[in-house]
Formats: C-alpha cells, sequence, structure tokens
C-alpha cells in the first residue's frame, strides 16, 4: 500500500494527468483504507484521473485502490469472436450484448465499478519474465482492460485541458456504450467506453459553431511582385 502511495504522489509531481493502476489488492483495514480515499481525492482535487484495475477474481469483493471513491473502476469485457474457442468466458457468461459483447470470466464486477473495457486476449507490450524482455504476449486480465480506459481519458483532456478530473470521468461514462441493463449496472459499470464519442464530447465548440460569431480568416499577402 505503501508503494502505491509514494507512485501515486512521484506521478503528480512528475506532471501526470491521468495514472493507469493496473494492480490491486484486498483489505478491511480502515486505516490502509481511509490513506488511500485520501490520497485518490488528493489527486483527483488537483486535476489528476486515476484509472484502476477492478481485479481477476469473479468477485464483487472490493479490491483497492479500485473501490476508492475518487478512482475509475475498470471491468474487463470480452468479445464474442475475439477470444479463444474454449474460453471460460462462454461458459460462464450471465449475459451477453447484441454486439457479442459478455463480461470476461475472470473480471471482478459490483456496483463500485463505473466502465468497462475489452480485457481478455490482449495483444500487449512489455513481457516480463523473470527479467523484462522487449516482446508482446497476448495476455488477459482488468489490467488490460484499464490502460484502454487510461488512454481515452487522455485524449479526453488533450480535447479540452481545462477538464477536472471528474469532468474528464463524467465524460467516459456518460458517453460509454451501455451493453448489458438501461444505466449504470455492476456487470458493465456505465458501458464499454467509446473514446471517439467521448474526444466528442469534450471537444469545446469551434468558432465557426459559435452562432453570431464569424471565424478569424487570416488576410492574403499580396502576390510576391
Amino acid at each position: 500500500m505503501l508503494d502505491i502511495l509514494y507512485g501515486l504522489a512521484k506521478a503528480r509531481d512528475l506532471g501526470c494527468s491521468v495514472v493507469n493502476m493496473s494492480l490491486g489488492f484486498y483489505t478491511d483495514d480502515e486505516t490502509c483504507i481511509a490513506a488511500l480515499n485520501e490520497k485518490t481525492s488528493e489527486l483527483d482535487e488537483q486535476g489528476v484521473v486515476q484509472v484502476c484495475a477492478a481485479g481477476n477474481d469473479h468477485t464483487a469483493a472490493k479490491s483497492y485502490p479500485a473501490a476508492c471513491d475518487a478512482t475509475l473502476s475498470v471491468i474487463s469485457l470480452s468479445k464474442r469472436g475475439a477470444i479463444p474457442s474454449n474460453s471460460s468466458t462462454y461458459s460462464m457468461k450471465t449475459w451477453e450484448s447484441a454486439d457479442g459483447y459478455m463480461r470476461s470470466w475472470f473480471s471482478n464486477y459490483g456496483d463500485r465499478c463505473d466502465i468497462a473495457a475489452p480485457g481478455e486476449n490482449i495483444y500487449s507490450t512489455g513481457v516480463l519474465e523473470g527479467t523484462l524482455k522487449n516482446g508482446y504476449l497476448v495476455m488477459s486480465g482488468t489490467s488490460m482492460a484499464s490502460p484502454v480506459v487510461a488512454a481515452a481519458a487522455a485524449m479526453v483532456q488533450a480535447a479540452d485541458p481545462d477538464l477536472s478530473s471528474a469532468e474528464v470521468k463524467d465524460v467516459l461514462c456518460r458517453t460509454a456504450a451501455d451493453l448489458h441493463t438501461a444505466g449504470k449496472d455492476g456487470e458493465s459499470g456505465w458501458g464499454l467506453v467509446n473514446a471517439e464519442a467521448a474526444v466528442k464530447a469534450a471537444l469545446p465548440p469551434s468558432q465557426s459553431e459559435v452562432p453570431g460569431v464569424e471565424p478569424d480568416v487570416p488576410e492574403e499577402e499580396p502576390p510576391a511582385s
């Protein structure tokens, strides 16, 4: 837990505006939970969007820091045809959207989860096998889904740097594609992250789209004699 607190403080000090945490642990220690909530809330108020993997134990139990109030907790989704035919997701699924999305069999879930992204059978970089190697490997886990949402958060911030952390999270959640039941649910949060829709929602209207305001047109240079 201390490593996480130190890492968050270091990220803030380095000027990070989005932090991905593909990690988590379970605890009932109220002191530990309070410390995590305090630090994540502090960074949230300072404009740092914190995105967390929900966990890979197929449980609704709270995994931290994903269960902290200020973080964005990410469920892993799988898509029919994009995962192995023998995946446990098929046999363990409790729902499936019209376009073939299901909650990944391993993914944690529950009311504390906010949003979802693909996390099964993902081609990933930085394979760690004893020593760090430059390579690629197909991996599965909410640790694969969380960075997808973090990347979308970074694009939203780039679209409108004046957005607060809370506003970035709101944009991501309200533009997510609803997959399971209407509104937020414990199986997919607000739905599948939609980077394109989120960026479009975050972009300030251009001058040419504001009624009564004419766009600036640069004066033409006189032709060279």
